[in-house]
């Protein structure tokens, strides 16, 4: 049984690369935001727990994307968005969200990428699991 289980809806999209640019005398780094990590970090800041999780964490998430009209795959999406940038943007929205004290304490992840079917929307669903106790 998850400790929580998440919801988001929307378009999965990759984090983005991080940009430089010059701040007075200084250069400064940030990461862009997009409308998949506004949605994840709100839909977090909803859901959180009344503290954020501080034990070692195994995660589920599964992204479901739009159905192309001529998929590559007829279940499993083989195209870019890669699955690691996925899975990045959303766990630093999360973090943002104060769904956890820090994403090192991610341990486990199993992510998948498909495609939305019949009247499931696109988005995410996102389990969260206390990795101490067991599976």
């Amino acid at each position: 049984m998850p400790e929580l289980s998440i919801d988001v809806y929307g378009i999965p999209e990759p984090q983005e690369r991080p940009r430089a640019c010059r701040a007075g005398g200084f250069i400064k780094v940030y990461s862009p935001h997009n409308q998949w990590y506004d949605r994840v970090y709100a839909t977090a800041l909803a859901c959180r727990p009344s503290r954020p999780f501080d034990f070692p964490i195994r995660l589920r998430i599964e992204f479901l994307s739009p159905r192309p009209r001529r998929p590559k795959h007829p279940y499993w999406m083989v195209t870019r968005p890669d699955l690691d940038n996925l899975i990045k943007g959303t766990l630093d929205a999360m973090t943002k969200g104060r769904i956890w004290r820090d994403d090192s304490l991610v341990v486990e992840i199993t992510a998948t990428k498909s495609y939305a079917g019949g009247d499931d929307p696109p988005g995410a669903i996102i389990e969260i699991y206390n990795a101490e106790e067991p599976a």
